[in-house]
């Protein structure tokens, strides 16, 4: 029996207003949201958690059984259920990706997380554990007339974002990557790539707010990242996501897990 939508949205409206009081509070060191003197009130961090979950994994199972867009040639493709405070936004799957059940599963893949890798640390396994994947379009377009991909149609760009917007929702990322012209237009103005790449923007569509760093395709097709000026811009951006606090969290995390062991 599939999930109830009228449940994932009452738990984003929950998770909303966590968000608010989130605002309002500091990260005690038992581990406890300690709000200010008006509320008395303590959220404990790994009920938010487990809500957070609940939600995402109801609304992946429903993610999996869209099918709003009929000249769309797949089912969605979708990365799993990873609760994160960093969110990765692809364009839209090609062709192997809905074979592989996995997003950027083949050579543009490769690429991204090698650049992961040299700037942050975190090999393909950790990105794929550790950051929530989503995309402009979660299903394969198709190919146009000239054989390459497709690109979404405007009414396939609208019938898909409901999905991202509740992803934010419940998410409450700190940290959204945009891969690609396609996906980074949907948070800010892209007329040309050296504009935007190799800089950080904050974004209030949802509270608390989050920053945008956005990168360039890691597709073999476009030699944009590869020549001047997209190549020092890129390494710019790659530094930029490094040092941000949510992948400098997730990697102290890991650090902590991987003492744990020893």
């Amino acid at each position: 029996m599939g999930s109830d939508p009228n449940a994932t949205r009452g738990r984003v409206r929950t998770l909303k207003a966590v968000a608010k009081q989130k605002t309002s509070s500091r990260i005690s060191r038992e581990g406890l949201f300690e709000c200010d003197a008006s509320s008395h009130r303590f959220l404990d961090l790994h009920t938010v958690r487990s809500e957070r979950q609940n939600a995402l994994n109801e609304h992946v199972g429903q993610l999996l059984k869209c099918r709003r867009c009929p000249r769309m040639q797949s089912t969605p493709v979708s990365g799993g259920a990873i609760v994160s405070e960093v969110m990765l936004i692809g364009q839209a799957p090609g062709p192997r990706e809905p074979v592989l059940l996995r997003p950027f599963a083949y050579t543009a893949g490769k690429t991204l997380f090698r650049w992961f890798e040299k700037s942050c640390g975190m090999n393909e396994a950790t990105v794929r554990s550790q950051i929530y994947f989503a995309a402009v379009c979660r299903c394969f377009p198709g190919k146009n007339s000239s054989g390459s991909d497709r690109v979404p149609a405007p009414d396939e760009i609208r019938n898909c974002s409901s999905w991202m917007d509740e992803e934010i929702a419940i998410l409450q990322p700190r940290l959204i990557i945009p891969v690609g012209r396609l996906a980074i237009m949907q948070f800010v103005n892209c007329e040309k790539l050296e504009k935007v790449i190799g800089r950080k923007f904050r974004i209030e569509r949802a509270e608390p707010g989050f920053d945008v760093i956005p990168l360039p395709h890691p597709s073999g097709a476009s030699p944009w990242h590869k020549i001047s000026p997209g190549k020092e811009l890129l390494q710019r951006a790659l530094k930029i996501i490094a040092c941000h606090a949510a992948i400098q969290a997730l990697n102290e995390e890991l650090n902590r897990k991987d003492k744990k062991l020893l």
